[in-house]
């Protein structure tokens, strides 16, 4: 099933000067059940369908092509808004029942558990929301009336503010990131609506772009790179019609039509793929049909290393190819998702090298990749680097032959209680799994008995009380 993904991507590569070969939509693994009024997320790798007309949560791995049923949302409701942020996702307002909610309730797919957050300053539903920066930002919605106010959720102390007001009340819009930039996308005013706002956090403005070719609202909408793709949704009736956003030009394109006509839908983008899941056209729907880019590794080459308590990355400004605008630096730690870490202008002359410092590395093994952002629109990346990381050697993972186990030693209180330990190899995926009890106090050892790997490098990655580090071990 991974070799058939694999191959869709390369039936739909972006050409290496930025201009993109038009994709096609593949049909993947349907739902565990029907589905609709839905939000859709990716989380560590994953993607996630919550809320809605039914409560479980389902998970989807893109590698496998297959769905876990998980937990369900504590308060059942249709249309909330969501937005994905270090590694958790945040469902927020909707409509329980017949009332409007101020709901805020946080998805944690690594404990598959949910917890209630500080309710919204005002209740609404078919809202939208959008993370930027450790912060959620909830536009627009019904409570009565279609609504301008934005509300503002930080999630490090779990606290309310707003920001200015959206210029259109709206309802039913959907929501896309670029560049740290929030676009609010279609929607219902007195009808459906084309209509196309952005938002600049930094800011705190609107601006109003490129209409929609196709008017439209309860629809998906999620953004590959720095192109933004809208499907499905109800225009009179059930559509199946795409179209992308060109961020550079504010330029819209048409695109092949989605293979199941539906509304009452919702998407989200995984590895360079939008997906489009469930929904409603006559029928409850459980289809899940995605439009894929390329992550191609091209230049520019991206380098780094360890410099005291940070990481430094080098890249050259390629001598041809296409012109630069910007470079985006992503980070992905414990098989998270790729979050921007920072930017830099493309302002040097070709040939000349650019320096960024991750100030906050984490401990463990760090993946970088950068974007390059092209002047017409397109988007290069570079190729997935790893850089190991830790401020004190306190935790060691060996292959001990002799015992035919995975030993681990650590020093102190670097580990405490309760500990889970993950073996997985260099694409992330799992090949052993541990549970131990670490006392306190002294230097410590635990060996786990593990049949011999294969020769090569792999990922140790712990979990306790006091965190989550990656270690890597090497079998000869």
């Amino acid at each position: 099933m991974k070799s058939r993904r694999i191959n869709q991507l390369l039936l739909t590569l972006f050409l290496f000067c930025g201009s993109a070969l038009q994709a096609q939509w593949t049909t993947y693994a349907p739902m565990p059940g029907t589905r609709w009024a839905h939000v859709c997320a990716a989380a560590g790798g994953k993607l996630y369908v919550l809320a809605g007309s039914v409560g479980p949560t389902y998970e989807y791995n893109q590698a496998t092509d297959s769905w876990t049923v998980k937990a369900s949302i504590p308060t059942l409701r249709s249309y909330p808004a969501v937005a994905s942020w270090g590694g958790k996702i945040y469902v927020m307002g909707g409509s329980v029942g017949a009332a409007w909610s101020d709901l805020n309730e946080c998805y944690d797919p690594v404990t598959d558990s949910w917890t209630t957050l500080a309710p919204m300053p005002t209740v609404r539903t078919t809202t939208a929301a959008a993370a930027v920066n450790g912060k959620v930002y909830v536009v627009n919605g019904w409570n009565g009336a279609a609504m301008t106010a934005v509300d503002v959720y930080d999630i490090a102390t779990n606290t309310w503010s707003s920001a200015a007001p959206a210029p259109t009340p709206r309802s039913h819009a959907k929501t896309a990131v670029v560049a740290n930039k929030i676009y609010l996308i279609g929607g219902y005013t007195s009808s459906f609506t084309g209509l196309v706002e952005v938002f600049d956090p930094a800011l705190n403005t609107w601006a109003t772009l490129a209409p929609l070719n196709t008017a439209r609202y309860i629809h998906a909408v999620g953004e590959i790179g720095s192109t933004i793709y809208v499907a499905g949704g109800y225009t009179g009736s059930a559509s199946s019609s795409a179209e992308s956003y060109n961020v550079a030009t504010n330029t819209w394109t048409v695109e092949p039509n989605l293979p199941t006509a539906r509304y009452r839908t919702d998407g989200a983008t995984l590895n360079a793929c939008f997906y489009v899941l469930g929904g409603y056209n006559g029928s409850n729907l459980s289809t899940n049909e995605a439009i894929c880019g390329t992550i191609l590794p091209v230049d520019p080459e991206l380098r780094g290393w360890k410099s005291g308590d940070l990481i430094t990355l080098e890249w050259d400004r390629p001598m041809a190819g296409p012109e630069a605008l910007d470079y985006v630096v992503e980070r992905r730690n414990e098989f998270e998702e790729f979050e921007r870490i920072g930017n830099l202008e493309s302002t040097l002359a070709a040939g000349k090298n650019y320096l960024f410092h991750d100030k906050e590395p984490q401990d463990g093994v760090n993946y970088y990749r950068l974007v390059q952002v092209n002047q017409d629109g397109g988007i290069n990346y570079s190729k997935v680097i790893e850089v190991e990381f830790s401020q004190t050697e306190d935790l060691f993972a060996y292959w001990n032959r002799a015992q035919s186990s995975l030993q681990l030693n650590w020093k102190g209180e670097f580990l405490h209680g309760r500990v889970d330990l993950d073996l997985l190899n260099m694409m992330g995926q799992q090949l052993a799994s541990f549970t131990f009890q670490a006392a306190p106090g002294g230097d410590q050892e635990q060996m786990l008995p593990l049949n011999q790997p294969a020769a090569g490098s792999y990922l140790v990655r712990v979990r306790s009380e006091r965190g989550t580090v990656v270690r890597r071990m090497v079998v000869e």
